[in-house]
């Protein structure tokens, strides 16, 4: 799957050789998933935790996809050359920098997430984090020129990731058996970690798709496509959470 879609932009969105790869991958992982359920001990259970679990993981493959997106198109705009038509010229230093955020706020932001899922419960407050998610790309749209807005689309990613993925092992850890709590928590990241690399890999390609006439680079309308597409999928894990329980029993 993944080499078709770095191949898409080459060999054609719509080619044989790119529908029959997405088939072909599709197919295995629906296999993958029917032997991992049949088998007494899967390497991932699939069938612990219920709905929770089952939302949860809607929500971190979203979640993973979007931000992903955003941190593969920060640093391309960052080094552009504003002959491009966007772009800030700046080094890998530079990027660095405005990446930062991502890290700062995931990390104070998960320390407090304990406390907000007392005051507003599971449900609320997963849907809450991926709201900065949705934001930190539809908010890249304004970057063309614009570090503080590249900034500001790095420390909303960084809160989504560091409230979601916090709260995301609170639901587990609240809808699994205890002997079973890893290996649900393993797969949560597994689904994140796998979604990451998709919508890095789908981004790349649509960005690919579309250059600046005698450069290797992106043109805005493509960065424009990948923020639809990676603003698309956050709402995707905002709809996922509504649909849990205000508040979860323990398992």
């Amino acid at each position: 799957m993944l080499i078709g879609l770095t191949e898409a932009p080459s060999w054609g969105w719509s080619s044989t050789k790119f529908v029959a790869l997405l088939a072909a991958g599709a197919a295995l992982l629906v296999a993958f998933a029917v032997v991992e359920v049949k088998i007494e001990r899967p390497l991932i259970d699939l069938r612990i935790g219920g709905k929770p679990v089952i939302v949860t993981c809607v929500a971190a493959f979203a979640v993973g996809w979007a931000t992903y997106a955003v941190f593969l198109s920060i640093p391309t705009i960052v080094a552009a050359p504003p002959a491009a038509g966007y772009g800030l010229g700046g080094t890998a230093a530079t990027a660095g920098l405005l990446l930062l955020p991502v890290g700062v706020v995931g990390a104070v932001a998960a320390t407090v997430t304990g406390r907000l899922e007392r005051l507003l419960g599971s449900k609320t407050l997963m849907t809450l984090s991926c709201v900065p998610v949705v934001a930190s790309s539809a908010i890249l749209f304004l970057a063309r020129h614009d570090a503080v807005v590249l900034a500001l689309a790095a420390g909303l990613g960084g809160l989504g990731v560091g409230v979601g993925l916090t709260e995301a092992m609170n639901i587990v850890s609240s809808s699994v058996p205890a002997e079973r709590l890893a290996s649900a928590s393993g797969f949560i990241l597994i689904v994140r970690t796998v979604a990451g690399t998709l919508g890095a890999q789908v981004s790349g390609s649509v960005l690919a798709s579309d250059l600046v006439p005698g450069t290797p680079l992106p043109t805005w309308g493509s960065f424009n496509a990948t923020f639809v597409i990676a603003s698309a999928v956050g709402l995707l894990a905002i709809m996922a959470s509504l649909t849990l329980p205000r508040r979860l029993a323990a398992a």
